[in-house]
């Protein structure tokens, strides 16, 4: 018998009946400017770590689904779209990222001995490449102590703005 839910790292887009078992990372809202409206967006991760993002862009799907996905919490997820991620900037390095549709299934979970691995710390020259350049298509925060902040920079990107903040930090222990 096959096990009841895969994991992230088989996830692709040649199969349409996946089961996931997955933390919620992190769920915000980000703008559609053309429609005047709001996606849902989320990171998820399973019991080996791998994360994947997943999307919710139709305000009925997310009306079911906003009030029962909670940070933290943990879900079975059946019936979405899989798809290439072609985001821009992604919360992740998974080449693929799940859609919820109308016929998504989710269902919370309480399973205690489901890991938590919530965040994924890197020091601050892992971010960065032999060429001292970071990725700017990953998104990422930084922990450290802010000594300094600047001005805030307009930069034209086609087909946007991007603002640009000027800050000084440490990292570590500042005593030392």
């Amino acid at each position: 018998m096959p096990p009841l839910f895969s994991s992230i790292s088989e996830v692709n887009p040649s199969k349409t009946q996946w089961s996931l078992r997955v933390r919620l990372v992190r769920c915000y809202q980000v703008p559609v400017f053309q429609k005047n409206t709001f996606s849902l967006e989320c990171v998820f991760h399973d019991r080996e770590g791998d994360r994947i993002h997943g999307s919710i862009k139709k305000d009925e799907v997310m009306q079911r689904l906003k009030p029962i996905l909670r940070e933290g919490h943990i879900f079975a997820i059946k019936n979405m779209v899989v798809a290439k991620n072609g985001m821009t900037f992604k919360t992740i390095k998974n080449k693929y990222k799940i859609i919820f549709i109308a016929n998504t299934h989710v269902c919370e979970i309480f399973e205690d001995t489901f890991p938590n691995l919530m965040y994924e710390f890197k020091s601050f020259p892992a971010l960065s490449t032999a060429s001292d350049v970071v990725d700017d298509t990953t998104l990422f925060g930084k922990i450290g102590y802010l000594v300094l902040y600047g001005e805030i920079l307009w930069i034209k990107s086609q087909p946007m703005w991007k603002m640009l903040h000027q800050f000084g930090a440490v990292y570590g222990n500042p005593a030392t």
